[in-house]
């Protein structure tokens, strides 16, 4: 019989200090934690988080309480900037619960602990947020078509981002260079020289509105261009990406500037 390593046993500790009520046994938080290779760093920072997360897993009643209590109850302020109706958070809140606790797999069981799992949880409902709102992509006027809105800098979002903005950045950086020679620079005249649709209009000898749709049309297929490369190589879902979109919105600008700008 293999014995628990110590900073297993002082994760589940700070873990039953943590969550009380909370009834999992050592056994099963130590096949939690090495059935997703957990890091020790990872496990020595945010024991007590993974602590929890095997509990709700193993559906014990108490953890699931907690759970709730501690982050479900307060995901409408994490999602505040889509100005969802009551009734909408209500929703947000049930597809929170139904998305990580029930089913076959459900998706606790795959907090790894590299994030605070307030983060984790954060990112998760800012998906399913994304798809009760059904953002479709804003049309294209006189304002920057990447435009930088930076105004939610909180920790979560932070380490959203860190997590994974080199893999984001390089599957934007191929998808603007797949462009053709024609939509790069309709877009260099947008993004770098900073003209409006207007004077993109004028240039061409077109009607703004033929200046807005091209540049709507060429947003989409850098979007599908980022999606070839982002979910079809690291087989994220449709809707893990638009949230990376919108997590990492100012890498798109900085991108679209560097790239064009060679």
């Amino acid at each position: 019989m293999s014995r628990t390593p110590g900073n297993v046993i002082a994760a589940f500790e700070a873990g039953r200090a943590r969550w009380p009520g909370v009834e999992v046994p050592l056994d099963r938080f130590a096949a939690h934690v090495e059935g997703l290779q957990v890091d020790d760093d990872d496990l020595r920072l945010r024991g007590t988080d993974l602590f929890l997360a095997a509990a709700c897993a193993a559906g014990d009643v108490a953890a699931l309480r907690h759970f709730d209590t501690a982050f479900v109850s307060s995901v409408d302020g994490r999602v505040a900037r889509f100005q969802l109706s009551a009734d909408k958070v209500d929703e947000l809140r049930q597809k929170l619960r139904t998305k990580l606790f029930v089913g076959l797999s459900p998706g606790i069981r795959r907090y790894q602990g590299r994030a605070p799992l307030a983060a984790w949880l954060h990112v998760t409902a800012v998906r399913v947020a994304i798809d009760i709102a059904a953002l479709a992509p804003r049309a294209a006027t006189d304002v920057d078509l990447f435009e930088l809105v930076g105004d939610d800098q909180t920790p979560e979002i932070e380490t959203a981002r860190r997590q994974h903005e080199e893999r984001f950045r390089l599957a934007l950086e191929e998808s603007f260079r797949q462009l053709s020679a024609r939509d790069k620079t309709i877009l260099r005249l947008h993004v770098v020289d900073g003209l409006n649709i207007d004077a993109i209009g004028a240039i061409y000898g077109v009607h703004r509105a033929t200046a807005a749709r091209w540049l709507v049309a060429i947003r989409a297929r850098v979007y599908d261009g980022l999606k070839q490369q982002f979910v079809m190589q690291w087989n994220a879902s449709s809707s893990e990406l638009r949230s990376l979109v919108w997590l990492l919105r100012d890498h798109i600008h900085l991108t679209a500037k560097r790239v064009l700008e060679s």
